[in-house]
């Protein structure tokens, strides 16, 4: 194999099978290829194993790569002697949960560390938390025109779901009275501690009982509790309340635009359908005086892509707290923190009146991702953990 050099650390040239995602794989690539690695992207579909074994045959890989970890990818690579490298952006990701996660080939990169730390409490031995990142490159070369302004202009932007396809919605109408009341009053308690997540830890095992006799809880997964599903459930119905609720208090003062899947008709802020994440979704950012981002309420530290897209375009960055921006952001000179709606309120209020202060945020925000929190540093990270 070919040596290249990195940061003064010798690293051997990877030949990597790269698995399509639906965002950041090709980021992912371009970042892999300018740091001199041989790359592949398996573009097929990852259920035909017919056609994945004959592709390995013929690349002879390295190392299978995918975004977010699959067990039966794992098991393949455990049979066919070849390292599997998965980085997981999307929680939950059960499948972290199956048998396969102890098999010897693997290195499981995490963007939260506290599911990082969980698994190892469970005994798996490479896993690592992994911060995700910007392509900066990218999203400088998106051009912005005076119809993309006249179009796009706003107080306040939020791009995302609204989450209410989620699974205590579908299994609501099957609870009786008593259970709907106490797991409302849950979800209710929980909304009122912004940033610490603890629905999961005060679920009781009687509580979790009389949920089963209505709803199966049975996952095709080996090492995860039940509560924790039943905590899940819960936590993406707090995703839709909060999201819900802040953006129809914001959107009473503010010129609010919205972009989702779905349709955010109920609110007074204006609907604009769903925002394409390579080529619209960077406008968006540029040209909204102020970006909101809202992290989803299960991850106990870790930063959602948002962030760093967001910045990497040149944005401005309103967000709730989690304690990763301490390690990647200066708060109030890279980005701006809220703790409750009125401040939410307060702080943009403030930043729409002091231009300056905003436009310098943003140049701070901008140069910090673009120095330490693209995709060639992550890979630079990850492939030094993979060759130790």
């Amino acid at each position: 194999m070919n040596d290249f050099y990195t940061n003064e650390q010798k690293v051997k040239v990877v030949k990597c099978l790269f698995i399509k995602h639906v965002t950041i794989a090709d980021d992912c690539i371009e970042a892999l290829k300018n740091l001199g690695h041989e790359v592949y992207k398996y573009s097929e579909d990852i259920t035909n194993i017919p056609l994945l074994l004959q592709t390995v045959r013929d690349i002879n890989p390295d190392t299978i790569f995918s975004i977010n970890f699959y067990a039966f990818i794992s098991h393949l690579c455990n049979q066919w002697g070849i390292k599997y490298i998965s980085w997981t952006v999307d929680i939950p990701n059960y499948q972290l949960y199956s048998k396969e996660i102890f098999n010897d080939c693997n290195f499981v990169f995490i963007h939260d560390n506290n599911f990082v730390e969980e698994l190892k409490d469970m005994g798996v031995k490479n896993v690592y938390h992994l911060i995700q990142a910007a392509n900066v490159k990218r999203l400088d070369k998106i051009q912005i025109s005076q119809e993309d302004i006249n179009y796009y202009q706003c107080d306040v932007s939020f791009v995302g779901s609204l989450c209410s396809h989620n699974e205590y919605n579908q299994v609501y109408s099957y609870l009786n009275d008593y259970l709907k009341g106490y797991l409302d009053a849950l979800i209710q308690t929980q909304l009122t501690f912004n940033g610490y997540y603890f629905i999961e830890d005060i679920i009781t095992d009687e509580i979790l009982k009389s949920f089963e006799q209505h709803v199966n809880l049975n996952i095709e997964v080996d090492f995860i509790s039940k509560k924790k599903i039943l905590g899940n459930f819960l936590a993406r119905k707090c995703i839709e309340e909060e999201r819900k609720n802040t953006l129809k208090y914001l959107s009473e003062y503010f010129s609010v635009n919205l972009y989702g899947e779905q349709n955010f008709s109920e609110f007074t802020g204006r609907y604009m359908g769903v925002a394409n994440h390579l080529d619209v979704m960077p406008k968006v950012f540029k040209i909204s005086k102020i970006n909101l981002n809202l992290t989803r309420i299960m991850f106990k530290s870790g930063l959602p892509m948002r962030v760093f897209d967001v910045l990497g375009s040149g944005g401005f960055l309103i967000t709730n707290y989690k304690s990763d921006l301490d390690k990647c952001f200066e708060i109030g000179k890279d980005l701006v923190v809220f703790d409750n709606m009125e401040d939410l309120r307060e702080k943009v209020e403030y930043y729409l009146a002091h231009e300056d202060e905003r436009l310098t945020i943003i140049r701070n925000g901008y140069e910090k991702v673009k120095n330490q929190h693209t995709y060639e540093h992550r890979f630079k990270e990850l492939l030094k953990i993979v060759g130790e």
